[in-house]
């Protein structure tokens, strides 16, 4: 499950690693965005199978049931860690924003979480570096069940090292 799609670009990549047996559906709220995927996939010759359904993840699930693999929300944020690409989001971020954009997230990840099978693997990312956006927001996220999991360099500091899917349990 993609459950901040968007125009597509991780959900490609999705669906090119689950291969032409696996399913990806991906999710956004903005139902022009996600036209622009199985035409993507078409282009890319990308055989998965591929669902699109619009939905506000910040009010509700649209009705799907849990039982995914792998959930990925990458949140709406920011977008401060653009800055070297886009500029341009200085003169529309305001000193609230990532507060702001902290809660939508937690929202999203709080609602998509439902929407996995026990044992399977949430993923949290925002390309903004505030701790508004990151850090807190995997600290304020209280779902039973879920554990939060370092990565990178913070993964090797602890001594953890990935397994085969590069996953730290």
């Amino acid at each position: 499950l993609d459950a901040c799609a968007g125009r597509g670009g991780k959900t490609t990549l999705l669906g090119s690693a689950v291969g032409p047996h696996g399913r990806i559906v991906a999710l956004d709220v903005h139902e022009g965005r996600l036209r622009q995927i199985a035409p993507l996939f078409a282009t890319l010759g990308i055989g998965a199978s591929l669902e699109t359904i619009p939905v506000d993840l910040t009010v509700g699930t649209g009705g799907l049931e849990p039982g995914f693999d792998r959930v990925l929300v990458d949140a709406p944020c920011t977008g401060l860690g653009t800055l070297v690409r886009r500029p341009e989001i200085l003169a529309r971020v305001g000193p609230d924003d990532p507060v702001r954009m902290a809660a939508i997230q937690l929202a999203i990840l709080e609602r998509a979480a439902t929407l996995l099978r026990p044992g399977g693997v949430l993923v949290y990312s925002v390309c903004s570096p505030t701790r508004a956006e990151g850090a807190d927001v995997v600290s304020r996220f209280d779902v039973p069940g879920f554990v939060p999991r370092p990565f990178g360099a913070e993964a090797e500091r602890l001594g953890l090292s990935p397994d085969e899917d590069g996953i730290v349990r």
